[in-house]
């Protein structure tokens, strides 16, 4: 079977990010959070989307922490019936391994009200929004059904990549932080 463009760039950009050393990754990740931080999107948000990282992933850890200190809302990606939905972050201690071997929490009830922001994963980002996830789709249906979310991506510098394929159904970002800078599509 011949792979697809996007097939094929995952594979690359996979292979590109193990080549981050444990000192690299712990620097970048520390300088992201810190950066995203400093975005107003990000400190006047009272409802935030974040993922769970796995440990190829930018860690979230600290961002969570982060707003759980600033006691706002967190929500937590939990796949369910083929699909994403956004739950109540309620604790380290309640989160199982889910389908896809990501920290995932129990309960199957979708968070009912509005959410600001999400802080949202990816293998790639392009300077002017897209994003190379890994290839499920979950997130582009997400967002496709919550239009108003603010979209921030967090990315490596080393991964941007212009040629990023794009499909109709592909949801662009509206933030991308790297461990260098704020990129803000236009």
């Amino acid at each position: 079977m011949k792979q697809t463009a996007k097939q094929q760039q995952r594979v690359q950009l996979k292979r590109r990010r193990r080549q981050l050393t444990v000192q690299q990754k712990t620097a970048f990740d520390r300088q992201i959070a810190q950066r995203l931080q400093t975005l107003d999107a990000f400190r006047a948000a009272s409802v935030v989307f974040i993922y769970l990282a796995t440990a190829a992933e930018i860690s979230t850890r600290a961002l969570i922490e982060h707003c759980l200190a600033e006691h706002k809302t967190l929500l937590v990606p939990r796949l369910t019936d083929g699909k994403m939905i956004a739950t109540r972050f309620t604790g380290w201690d309640t989160l199982k391994k889910g389908p896809l071997g990501i920290l995932t929490p129990q309960s199957n009830t979708a968070y009912p009200g509005t959410i600001d922001i999400s802080i949202t994963p990816g293998l790639s980002f392009s300077t002017d929004g897209r994003r190379l996830g890994y290839g499920k789709g979950y997130y582009d249906r997400w967002f496709s059904t919550h239009p108003r979310v603010t979209r921030i991506a967090l990315g490596y510098e080393c991964l941007l990549h212009d040629a990023i394929p794009r499909q109709a159904h592909d949801v662009l970002m509206e933030v991308i932080v790297t461990e260098q800078r704020l990129i803000i599509p236009t």
